[in-house]
């Protein structure tokens, strides 16, 4: 019987140990603090400042497909050694490159594209390197060619910090560029309760809050058809959002008795098209 006592007190000691451990760890989070019905008691500005939040991971690039858009498609040829810059993100008029007049639809945070490059009617045998325009040409071809002989081939291509990629021809050809999708940063941003952005990515341009517990976030591209996920951090609470256009609005609230009452909290919100 003692054994089982002693037993059973060294449970319960350890126990109480890892839920006071899990309680202060607890702590060093940005979450909403609050008991079941009663309203979220705000941080101070200086313990927001000390909480380590989830940070996104702004290298972590999603790829989105698109609908083939010729970006751009030389009239003239590219002589032997010619080096050529072409604008790929943002809306842009791309009619003087040969591309469509209100640009691909790739948002101005994409980082890099594939594409398909079109060596068409070379003149001479040579290759093609694609690079971001703002960044030393690489030793490595994307397509090689031989005079004569159009060739198309797939690439994935950086983007330089305008939007832009650039071509070099080492032999005389027409070039086409034809983008079939994006790599983009996440869209996702993790909201202070006032409706400013604790931490987000580049894809979010604005946030505010338009009433207790109501907040609106806009961002780089339209939402049809994307799916829009928001989570509360700590305490009993509750949210819910939906895309709109290019924004993303979301409400937060407590339930007590049946009863929801609009609180305003911190969340996180992402977007998944």
């Amino acid at each position: 019987m003692r054994i089982m006592l002693s037993f059973l007190c060294a449970t319960a000691a350890f126990l109480l140990s890892a839920n006071s451990i899990a309680l202060s760890a607890e702590r060093d989070r940005p979450v909403n603090k609050g008991a079941l019905g009663t309203e979220t008691s705000k941080p101070r500005s200086s313990e927001i400042a000390a909480i380590s939040a989830p940070q996104p991971n702004p290298t972590e690039l999603v790829y989105t497909p698109i609908t083939p858009c010729r970006a751009f498609s030389n009239a003239a040829t590219m002589t032997a050694t010619q080096t050529k810059s072409y604008q790929i993100a943002g809306a842009s008029d791309f009619s003087t490159q040969g591309g469509p007049a209100v640009g691909c639809g790739i948002p101005a945070s994409a980082k890099a594209v594939a594409i398909n490059l079109t060596a068409n009617g070379p003149t001479g045998t040579g290759f093609l390197r694609a690079f971001a325009s703002d960044t030393p040409r690489p030793a490595t071809a994307v397509l090689n060619y031989r005079s004569g002989a159009s060739i198309t081939g797939a690439a994935t291509v950086a983007l330089g910090a305008t939007g832009q990629l650039s071509i070099y021809a080492s032999a005389a050809t027409k070039v086409v560029g034809d983008v079939t999708g994006y790599y983009a940063p996440q869209i996702q941003v993790y909201m202070n309760y006032d409706g400013t952005a604790y931490a987000g990515t580049t894809r979010i341009l604005a946030t505010s809050k338009i009433a207790t517990g109501s907040y609106k976030i806009d961002v780089d591209r339209n939402l049809q058809l994307c799916s829009v996920h928001v989570n509360i951090d700590g305490g009993y609470y509750y949210a819910s959002a939906y895309p709109s256009g290019s924004s993303v609005y979301v409400s937060t609230w407590s339930l007590s008795g049946g009863t929801a009452t609009p609180v305003d909290l911190y969340h996180n919100v992402s977007v998944h098209c």
